[in-house]
């Protein structure tokens, strides 16, 4: 007997059917748990390198400045923003850009810089933080119906 075939099933955060982790038998959630975090684990190396690249805090505030500024802005702009040289500032969009966080258009001898439309990145991303955020809420249900804290420790 499939031991989780008649338990109520919740959305994860991409809307995919999963089980309820309170609901489910010790043995079915010591199978699914350690699963389901691996594909979370494939889903998060598939983001890793746009991670890496706003690791750098000069770089997330360039970003977050390209956020506030619809229309894009110039490397002059961004330097005066982030209180960098424009050296500077051309390396971090150029790491950003590699990784498809960050675009440029140029009006004539001018170049602006804009957050990067690559949707398969964005994509991933989203589908990472919903599937994430949907784990930790299975797993904070789990822990809760049982009376447990972090780590199966029990709580009172």
């Amino acid at each position: 007997m499939h031991e989780d075939r008649d338990i109520r099933r919740a959305a994860d955060g991409a809307g995919r059917s999963v089980p309820d982790a309170a609901a489910l038998a010790d043995s079915a959630w010591d199978s699914f748990a350690p699963r389901r975090m691996a594909e979370l684990a494939e889903e998060f190396s598939s983001c890793r390198q746009a991670f890496i690249a706003l690791g750098n805090e000069n770089r997330q505030l360039i970003f977050i400045e390209l956020l506030r500024h619809w229309g894009g802005m110039r490397v002059g702009e961004l330097a005066a923003c982030a209180n960098l040289s424009r050296p500077a500032v051309s390396h971090h969009l150029r790491v950003l850009r590699e990784v498809g966080l960050v675009d440029m258009y140029e009006v004539g001898t001018r170049s602006f810089y804009h957050v990067g439309a690559d949707l398969a990145l964005w994509g991933r991303m989203a589908r990472l933080a919903g599937d994430a955020a949907g784990f930790v809420r299975q797993v904070a249900r789990r822990a809760e119906s049982r009376g447990e804290g972090c780590g199966g420790m029990r709580i009172g």
